[in-house]
């Protein structure tokens, strides 16, 4: 199978499988995780020790947060197959 057979295959996945407000909100999310690591890693921000508790906690947040709606995809992705 070559690159774009598989490319049309896991597009054709996406939009049966998926509804399309959850893909917009990955695509924000992960797009949203993208431009700010870019920020600080570009930025060389340099954070006083009193700053560094509060970007641990929103890290760790951030973190659980994608890690919840990635385990909603699979139950959203059976809710759309069940209404077809």
């Amino acid at each position: 199978m070559d690159a774009a057979r598989r490319l049309r295959l896991a597009w054709f996945v996406v939009r049966t499988r998926l509804s399309r407000g959850l893909v917009a909100l990955t695509l924000v999310m992960v797009a949203y995780g993208l431009v700010s690591a870019a920020y600080l890693y570009m930025g060389h921000v340099t954070l006083p020790p009193a700053d560094v508790r509060a970007y641990r906690v929103m890290a760790i947040v951030y973190s659980a947060v994608l890690l919840f709606l990635s385990s909603m995809q699979g139950g959203m992705a059976v809710l759309k197959s069940d209404r077809d």
